[in-house]
């Protein structure tokens, strides 16, 4: 009965190990058509939603906010062209993801795009375009704190891979995620973000208990 019972548990632990391991990475691409400018952008894959907003801030070079995140809304907000997504902050503004000048905030902000989640994910990598060498991107955390205010927590400040390819630190969870730049020289679009769902703790305890039951009848059957 003893063995009966570990081998029995031990199948439970590797199914439910395997669906977590069962990955399936989710692709969203911003390439396409030109959609020119709005206040948000939506998009979808493998049933969650995700939502793009353009915010703007402005830090100096130690990275001390010196004007916090504001919502950009009205002719400004998320830039959907052909060749990725951009902020426009202003009417002569570009329309890439670009840094501005800590001295200038009203005339040239830092810019970021905020990526919310339907639901939790893991983000594994993000795709840059117009990269070049003295490009640098930054990636926060961040936990809203309504709907024109946020927190962000920097994962890392000014990057550049050599490659437009950026790969995530492992168990990259959230539900909200800003990239942006701050130095003066950089320009980019964002192309695409890879992730995948995050199995809720309920569901895989609710899955090993309806094993564990489907077993113990089974076994007291056999008996």
């Amino acid at each position: 009965m003893k063995n009966k019972l570990n081998l029995f548990l031990s199948a439970v632990l590797f199914l439910i190990t395997s669906s977590v391991h069962a990955t399936v990475i989710e692709t969203i691409s911003f390439l396409g058509d030109n959609q020119g400018v709005a206040e948000s952008f939506g998009f979808s894959s493998g049933g969650v939603d995700l939502t793009v907003t353009a915010w703007t801030t402005n830090v100096n070079d130690e990275q001390t906010e010196l004007v916090p995140w504001q919502l950009l809304s009205g002719d400004n907000g998320v830039y959907n062209g052909s060749t990725g997504l951009g902020v426009v902050s202003s009417d002569n503004d570009g329309a890439d993801l670009d840094g501005g000048s800590s001295g200038s905030f009203a005339r040239d902000p830092d810019e970021g795009l905020l990526f919310v989640f339907s639901e939790q994910v893991n983000l594994h990598a993000f795709t840059a375009g117009d990269l070049s060498s003295n490009d640098d991107l930054n990636f926060a955390w961040v936990s809203l704190l309504s709907a024109d205010s946020l927190d962000a927590s920097n994962l890392f400040v000014d990057r550049n891979d050599g490659s437009d390819h950026y790969q995530l630190s492992s168990g990259t969870f959230g539900y909200a995620f800003m990239l942006w730049v701050d130095g003066n020289d950089d320009d980019v679009r964002i192309e695409s973000l890879e992730f995948s769902t995050v199995p809720e703790p309920y569901t895989l305890l609710l899955l090993a208990i309806g094993l564990l039951l489907c077993g113990f009848r089974g076994m007291k059957k056999g008996r």
